[in-house]
C-alpha cells in the first residue's frame, strides 16, 4: 500500500510540473458590479481613481513587461449604477520591474461631491486571489477584493494542492513512523521508544515516580518562595481580622474582608502544610511547590512603545487596563508624510509685528521655505506672501503653534507686467481682442518642467483668446490633459503626496497676458501658503484669514484694445498635528477679467467661484451712485472676504463704498456711496474692445489630528 501511495504521488508531481505556463499580460482589467454603501445603495455616478505608489523604489517609473515605463500618474475609471463602465485597466504589479508596487484607490461621488479613500495598497496581479486569467487576459473584480491583513504584502492564491487517495481509509487515531502515516493499532504502546512514560496533567503530579527526589530537585528557591507566600497570607489574615473586628465603617467592607480572610486562611494552611510535612506524603509538597512557582506576578513597569521585535524574558503578566505610549515619531497613514514634517525650528520664532526673520514690521513681506519653532500673525498685522512677479510663495514647518488671527495675503495684487504659466494653481482667463486677436490665456501645469510639451501633461488650460474686432476672452478651464482622463481631484492628490518635488515651492496661479493691441494688463496669479504645524489656533476672538486669490485684469485702455484677463487662484495647504477647533478663513478665488466699460467695480477674493462685476454711473466727475450688474457671479455667500476694486475712468475712488445686495451667493443689485470720488470722465464703453476672461479658482486642503 505504501509503495502504491508513493507511486501515485510521484506521477501526480510529474504531471503538475509538466503543465505549461501561459505568458501573462502586462495589464489587468479592473471590473466591479456592486460598489455600494453599507445599506446596499449602489453609487449612481462617480469615479474610482488609482494612484501608483513607487516610494519604496529608487525609480518612480518601473519597466513594464511589454516594454516602456510606468509613469506615476493617477488612473481614473468611471462608475455608473455601482458598476465600472468602459475599459478600466492597471499594470499587473507582478509583471513590472521592480514588481510589487501598490495602488491607492479613492472613490468619488459625482452627485454629492464626496470622496472616500478606500485602500493604500491594492495590487492587481494574474495570481491574486481576486483575479482570474482567461485566454491570457487577467481580469480583477473589485467585488471579490478583500484588503490584505499586512499593507504592502502581495496577496496571491496558494499553490495547487495535490490530492491523493488510498484504498485504506485513514480515520480515527493515526500514527507516524517517519516515512508514512497509518491507522494506530489498538493495545500498542507507541510511547515506549521515548524511554519514559509522560506525566498525565490530570493527576497533578501524583504520578511522579519519586516525589522526594522531585522536591529536592526544585531546590531552596522554591521553598523560599513558599515561605514568602506564608508571610503574605499571615499579613492578609491580620489585616482582614482587623476589618472584621469593626474598624471597617460599613457592611460592604466587612463582607469583602471576610471573603479575603477565607482565601488567606486557605493559602496559609496549604502552604504551611506543604512545608511542615503535615501532608501525607512528599507528592503533595512537590505539587504545592510547583503550583506556587507557576503563578506569575503582575508587572509594575510601564508598557513599551515600540522597538526591535523580541520574544522577551519577563514572566510577569500585563494588567488588563495597561496603555502603551503613543509613538509621535510614526507617520499617520491617513495624512501624506510630507504634511507631517514639523521641521527643526532652525529659523526660531516668527511673531509678525514683534520680530520675525529680523523684522518687526506689522506688514511683513516674506516668501520662501522656513523652519520655525512657532508662528504668530496677530490681529491687525499682515504677513504678505504676494508678489507682482513670479515668486516661490511660503512654506512653513512649525514645531509649535501656528496662531493665525491676522491676515496672510498671498494674492490679489492686481495686474502683472507679463504673462507666466502657473504650477498646480488656477489658470488665467483669456485676454480680450482689439482690432487684432489676443493671445491665449496662461496655462497652469502640474509638473515643474513640462519642456514645452504641456499638452501631454495634466493641466489647467488658460482661457481662449478674444478674436479680432473686439472678441471676448473666455474663462480659465480646469481638468485638461492629453488623454482626456485626468480630473481636478487627481491633480490635487498628486500634489499633496509629492509637494511637487520641492516642498510646495512655486505652487502658483497663472499670470494673465495683456489685452490685444496693448490693452489692459492681465491679473497676477496667486502664490501658495503651506503651513505644517504642531497645532493651528487663533487668539480666541479674531479668526484669521489666508487669501490666495488671483488678481483682477485691467479694463480696456481705449477703443480697439482688449481688456486684461484675471489671474489664477493659488493653493493653500494646512496641516495640524493637534485637533483644530477653528480653521482660518481660506480664500482661493480666481481673479475677475477686465471689462470694456469704465468706470467699473469688480469683486476680488472671497469664496466666489465666479467673480461679480458691475459698471458705474458718473455725475460731475464723481460716482453718481448708480451701479449696473454685468456679471452676478456665483458661490460668494454673503460676500465675506471680498475686496471691491474700482477700475478705469481716469478718476480716484477716494472713500467711495460699494453696497452689494446678495441672493443665493450671487450679486443681485448694488449701489455706490460716492464719498470723495473725483476726476472721472463720463461712463464709456470702448468699441472694437473685448472683455477679459476670469481666472480659474485655486484649491486648498486641511489635515489635522495625526
Amino acid at each position: 500500500m505504501r509503495k502504491l501511495f508513493c507511486l501515485i504521488v510521484a506521477i501526480a508531481t510529474l504531471l503538475v510540473s509538466a503543465k505549461p505556463v501561459a505568458a501573462q499580460s502586462q495589464y489587468a482589467l479592473i471590473t466591479a458590479a456592486n460598489i455600494a454603501d453599507l445599506s446596499g445603495n449602489k453609487l449612481a455616478k462617480g469615479t474610482i481613481t488609482f494612484t501608483p505608489l513607487y516610494s519604496a523604489f529608487v525609480s518612480a517609473a518601473p519597466h513594464l513587461a511589454g516594454g516602456g515605463r510606468g509613469l506615476p500618474s493617477p488612473i481614473t475609471c468611471q462608475i455608473v449604477g455601482g458598476a465600472t463602465v468602459g475599459t478600466c485597466k492597471l499594470a499587473d504589479v507582478t509583471q513590472a520591474n521592480p514588481s510589487g508596487f501598490c495602488y491607492a484607490d479613492v472613490v468619488h461621488d459625482s452627485n454629492s461631491g464626496n470622496s472616500w479613500a478606500l485602500d493604500t495598497c491594492v495590487q492587481p496581479a494574474y495570481n491574486a486571489s481576486w483575479c482570474t486569467v482567461t485566454g491570457g487576459v487577467t481580469t480583477c473584480s473589485l467585488d471579490n477584493y478583500v484588503p490584505p491583513g499586512t499593507p504592502g504584502a502581495l496577496v496571491v492564491a496558494g499553490p495547487n494542492l495535490l490530492n491523493t487517495s488510498t484504498s485504506t481509509p485513514l480515520t480515527g487515531l493515526l500514527m507516524g513512523n517517519g516515512t508514512n502515516v497509518a491507522v494506530a493499532q489498538a493495545g500498542v504502546n507507541y510511547q515506549a521508544p521515548l524511554g519514559y512514560v509522560p506525566l498525565n496533567p490530570a493527576n497533578e503530579l501524583a504520578d511522579v515516580p519519586s516525589p522526594s527526589a522531585a522536591l529536592t530537585n526544585l531546590g531552596a528557591a522554591a521553598q523560599t518562595s513558599l515561605a514568602a507566600e506564608i508571610t503574605r497570607a499571615e499579613t492578609a489574615e491580620l489585616s482582614n481580622a482587623t476589618a472584621l473586628s469593626g474598624s471597617a465603617n460599613d457592611a460592604t467592607a466587612r463582607s469583602s474582608a471576610a471573603a479575603a480572610q477565607t482565601t488567606a486562611n486557605t493559602a496559609s494552611t496549604n502552604a504551611s502544610s506543604a512545608l511542615s510535612g503535615s501532608a501525607d506524603d512528599a507528592t503533595a509538597r512537590a505539587s504545592a511547590a510547583a503550583a506556587q512557582a507557576a503563578i506569575p506576578a503582575a508587572s509594575s513597569a510601564a508598557p513599551a512603545m515600540d522597538g526591535t521585535a523580541a520574544a522577551g524574558v519577563s514572566t510577569a503578566y500585563a494588567r488588563a487596563d495597561h496603555v502603551h505610549p503613543t509613538d509621535a515619531s510614526r507617520v499617520s497613514v491617513a495624512v501624506p508624510p510630507l504634511l507631517q514634517y514639523l521641521g527643526n525650528g532652525a529659523d526660531g520664532s516668527c511673531i509678525v509685528g514683534t520680530m520675525c526673520n529680523g523684522s518687526s514690521a506689522s506688514t511683513l513681506t516674506l516668501t520662501g521655505d522656513f523652519n520655525w519653532t512657532a508662528l504668530t500673525v496677530p490681529f491687525g498685522t499682515t504677513l504678505n506672501v504676494a508678489s507682482a512677479s513670479y515668486a516661490v510663495g511660503l512654506t512653513g514647518h512649525v514645531l509649535g503653534a501656528c496662531n493665525i488671527s491676522g491676515l496672510i495675503e498671498a494674492g490679489t495684487l492686481g495686474t502683472a507686467s507679463s504673462s507666466q504659466t502657473g504650477f498646480y494653481g488656477g489658470s488665467s482667463g483669456g485676454p480680450g481682442g482689439g482690432t487684432s486677436a489676443a493671445t491665449a490665456g496662461a496655462t497652469s501645469y502640474t509638473v515643474a518642467a513640462h519642456s514645452g510639451n504641456g499638452n501631454n501633461w495634466p493641466s489647467y488650460t488658460g482661457g481662449a483668446a478674444g478674436a479680432a474686432n473686439g472678441g471676448n476672452g473666455s474663462n480659465g478651464i480646469s481638468g485638461s490633459c492629453g488623454n482626456g482622463q485626468c480630473t481636478y481631484q487627481s491633480i490635487q492628490r498628486a500634489a499633496l503626496m509629492s509637494g511637487g518635488g520641492q516642498d510646495f515651492q512655486w505652487f502658483t496661479g497663472a499670470y494673465g497676458p495683456q489685452g490685444a493691441n496693448s490693452g489692459g494688463l492681465g491679473g497676477t496669479g496667486a502664490n501658495h501658503v503651506a503651513l505644517i504645524c504642531g497645532s493651528i489656533t487663533y487668539d480666541g476672538t479674531h479668526v484669521g484669514t489666508i487669501d490666495s486669490s488671483g488678481g483682477y485684469g485691467a479694463p480696456s485702455a481705449a477703443n480697439s484694445t482688449g481688456a486684461g484677463p484675471g489671474g489664477g487662484g493659488g493653493v493653500v495647504i494646512l496641516s495640524s498635528q493637534a485637533p483644530v477647533t477653528q480653521w482660518p478663513n481660506v480664500y482661493v478665488a480666481g481673479g475677475p477679467g477686465g471689462l470694456n466699460t469704465v468706470p467699473d467695480v469688480v469683486a476680488v477674493g472671497g469664496s466666489c467661484t465666479s467673480p461679480p462685476k458691475a459698471t458705474l454711473g458718473v455725475s460731475s466727475g464723481a460716482f453718481s451712485g448708480t451701479c449696473t450688474v454685468v456679471q452676478a457671479g456665483a458661490g460668494c455667500g454673503t460676500g465675506a472676504g471680498i475686496t471691491w476694486d474700482f477700475l478705469g475712468g481716469g478718476g480716484t475712488a477716494g472713500t467711495a463704498v460699494m453696497n452689494p445686495t446678495w441672493s443665493s451667493g450671487a450679486l443681485a443689485s448694488c449701489t455706490v456711496t460716492p464719498g470723495t470720488s473725483s476726476g472721472y470722465s463720463a461712463a464709456t464703453t470702448y468699441t472694437l474692445s473685448g472683455n477679459g476672461g476670469d481666472g480659474l479658482y485655486g484649491w486648498y486642503a486641511e489635515f489635522q489630528n495625526w
